[in-house]
């Protein structure tokens, strides 16, 4: 089993400090001696404070690296998750869109539809009924509502004629 809290097995680095003196040790011969003494213990004392500071600072500095490498290490595990759910958002959208967009054909095409069953009065377009159900007759008669056709009436009729009649025969 993969125990996430174990982040890092690379041991705490090891700062040599001082000893703590246990006291000057000056209690016997003159009074310039004893206060010399007295300022070297105290000297000591403070290089020893201040290495422990210097640990501590260290220790707090290798823990604030570890805390933010545990968050990069979190935020690159989630990572692939993240980059998953943005292309499913993605594609969702793109699927929406297309709909949409398909839907808006779909309306146009009724309209125009409706429009072209309008202006032939009444008579289904060709695309509902199937190939075979109108007749050259059916297309004249449709053909003479368009008054812009007027000459072309009987040349389209003729044509229409002959492809019935190729077709057929």
């Amino acid at each position: 089993m993969n125990d996430k809290r174990n982040i890092s097995k690379v041991p705490a680095p090891q700062i040599p400090i001082p000893d703590l003196p246990s006291s000057s040790g000056a209690w016997f011969g003159t009074r310039t001696y004893i206060i010399e003494k007295d300022a070297e213990f105290v000297e000591a004392h403070t290089r020893f404070l201040e290495a422990r500071s210097a640990q501590s600072t260290a220790l707090l500095s290798l823990l604030s690296a570890r805390m933010r490498l545990a968050r990069v290490m979190v935020e690159l595990a989630a990572l692939p998750e993240i980059c998953c759910r943005e292309q499913e958002y993605r594609l969702r959208m793109l699927a929406l869109t297309n709909e949409a967009q398909a839907t808006e054909a779909a309306i146009v095409l009724a309209e125009a539809r409706g429009r072209l069953a309008q202006a032939l009065g009444g008579v289904k377009p060709a695309a509902d009924i199937g190939r075979d159900a109108l007749t050259v007759d059916d297309v004249e008669s449709i053909l003479a509502q368009f008054p812009e056709l007027d000459g072309n009436i009987s040349k389209i009729s003729l044509l229409l004629r002959a492809l019935v009649r190729e077709k057929s025969g």
